[in-house]
Order: structure tokens, then sequence, then C-alpha cells
């Protein structure tokens, strides 16, 4: 039997032979491959196909500089599309080299791969990479033109720490404005939204966000996103009527999936009792309440805690404070907003590095 096993093995290696002696005819199929592939989003096979399709390439195609740069090209975008940035970073890296040998440094096809760099690069490189970028810009893209404005979104998405973002952001909302491209107008003025917020400057989220619910629909993920942020913002200038309006908008848009992925639209962190900080103790309270009709917390009560003693007992006042803070999208039936019961969240107290 084991012979007859071995025989069979030898068998099939023998017909698996000429396509392997082939190698046009496998690169055709690994290029096919990889352009159904991605085609239908199957990115992790089209990374697959597409370094192959590469390695076969780089032997058939050995003295035609511009086939190989655009077979490494491929394999980064495909890299990139999949999610592996790192592995895309060093595959572009390598491409960017390949393509200025095979078609000059100012040439179009460098500037697609330096745009594809901007998507990859390490968070620490991204703001030098934008600005080269930015830079031979000016040479392939009409400056107030939709690719100029969707360059300019993308960077200040992609850089949105940087001084220059916001800038970056607001001029591709003009020109989606004046393009009369309203989601891609509210997709900016969304970002510059999310800038603010991360500075806490909580008037200037109300400024931008608001424009943003009033442009997409009402289900729309961005919309949904905007009117999140501004519950936020409202809160935290102690503008709970004005909050409410948007969590009412979203309990209504969002379906109920039930109390176990009831999740806080504002959560505001507990203050740390004292005496836990100087004990350097953290700790959780599991804490269960409702919430009535219009998003507010209702009643909250300690389930569970950890440590217990004094120090506990500290934690779940803190906790049940902050819990009265919390602001949620009600539940709607019928088309109108309900009261929910049984809702629970756990407030974690951990003491900041």
């Amino acid at each position: 039997m084991h012979t007859l096993r071995v025989l069979a093995l030898c068998v099939g290696f023998a017909f698996a032979m000429p396509s392997v002696a082939d190698p046009n005819a496998e690169f055709a199929g690994a290029f096919t491959a990889y352009r159904e592939a991605m085609e239908e989003s199957r990115y992790r096979e089209a990374a697959a196909h597409a370094e192959k399709s590469r390695k076969l390439g780089e032997e058939i195609y050995a003295d035609d500089p511009k086939v190989i740069a655009t077979l490494a090209y491929n394999h980064g975008h495909a890299l990139a599309m999949l999610g592996a940035d790192g592995q895309a970073y060093e595959v572009l890296k390598e491409t960017r080299k390949l393509m200025r040998r095979a078609y000059g440094a100012d040439s179009a096809q460098v500037f697609r791969v330096e745009m594809s760099l901007l998507d990859t690069v390490p968070d620490e490189s991204a703001a030098l990479q934008l600005t080269r970028v930015l830079k031979q810009a000016r040479r392939h893209l009409a400056q107030d033109g939709e690719a100029m404005a969707e360059l300019k979104l993308n960077g200040g998405m992609r850089v949105w720490w940087h001084r220059r973002a916001e800038g970056l952001l607001g001029e591709a909302a003009e020109t989606f404005a004046r393009l009369g491209k309203t989601e891609r107008e509210a997709r900016a003025k969304f970002w510059i939204g999310k800038i603010h917020l991360g500075y806490d400057r909580y008037r200037d989220v109300v400024e931008a966000m608001t424009p943003v619910v009033e442009m997409l629909p009402e289900d729309d993920r961005i919309a949904l996103m905007a009117r999140a942020n501004l519950v936020e913002a409202y809160e935290k200038l102690g503008e709970s009527d004005r909050a409410t309006e948007h969590c009412l908008a979203i309990g209504k848009t969002v379906p109920w999936t039930g109390t176990a992925d009831y999740q806080p639209l504002f959560k505001r962190p507990p203050t740390y009792p004292r005496n836990a900080l100087v004990r350097n103790t953290e700790g959780w309270v599991l804490v269960e309440f409702g919430v009535d009709e219009m998003g507010f917390v209702r009643e909250p009560i300690v389930i569970d805690s950890k440590p217990k003693g004094d120090i506990g007992w500290s934690l779940e006042a803190a906790a049940v404070v902050a819990a009265k803070g919390f602001r949620y999208a009600p539940r709607f039936v019928d088309g109108e907003p309900v009261a929910v019961d049984g809702v629970r969240n756990r407030i974690v107290f951990e003491i900041a590095d």
C-alpha cells in the first residue's frame, strides 16, 4: 500500500509538470487571478496572486523595467487594500525606485505611487510624505479640481493631528461645495469637527458638525457619527437639552439590538476618589440603571465592584455619580421613544501612567 501511494504522488506530480514548465502561461494565470480578485474585493487572494505574477514577471520581462515596475505596484496596492500597511509600505518604497528608473522622477506613475505611500506610511512620517505628494500634485492635478480636493481630504484625514490638516480639509470642503459634491463636502467638514473635538473646542465642534447632519441622509454613517459627536459637545458645554435632539435622532434611525450591546453616546469619566489615588488603587464598578425616553440615565445602582471595603465604597459612589451623566440614544417602538430598564455599564478606574 505504501509503494502504491508513493507511485500515485509521483504520477500526480508528473501530470502537473507541463503547467509549471510554461512560465508564460503561469504568469498569465496569476495575473488574471489578481485582476479578478481585485474586482471582487478579495484582497488577500489578490495580494497573493499579485506577488506570484510579480515574481514570474521579473524573470519573463527582465528587460522591460516598465512592466516590472507596474507588477510591483500591483503587489503593493493589493497589500494596501488588504490593510497590511507595513508590508505595503516596504513594497511601495521599492516600487517608487522602479518607477523612477522606468518613467522618470516627475512622471504620473511615480506620483501615483507617492499617493499610495501616503496611505501606508508610518504616522511619524505621514506629514513629510503629504508635503511630497502635494508638491508633486501641482504638476499633475488641476489646482481647483475634484482630484486635488480628494487629495486634500485624504491628506487632512491622514495627518489630522498636524497643524496643516484643518486648512487642507477646509480647502477641500470649499472645492466640493463649488462642485456640488455634497457627500464629500460633508465628510471634510466632519473631519474638521473631529479635529476640534480632539482639542476640546466644543463650540467649534458644533459649528462644523451641525451642517454635516443637515447635508446627509438621516441614516448615513457619517451623519450618525456627527450626531454622536454633537451629543458629546453639547454635554461638555452643559447644554443637555440640545444634546437630546441628537440622541433622539440616532435612536429613531439605528435599529434596537438589546441591552447587551447598548452603549452610551456620551460617557463622562468618573472622578477618581482621593483615598484610592493616595493608595494607588485601581478597580471597577458594575452599575445598572434605566434609560428614559430622552436618553437620560435614571436610578443607577451598584451590582458589583472590586475592590471591596472603604475604597470600594468610594469607587462605587463615584461610579454612580458618573453614570447619572451618561447619555444614550433612546429605544424606539412604533416610531416613539420608550424607556429601557436593566441597562448595565462597567465603569473602570485606572490610574494614568
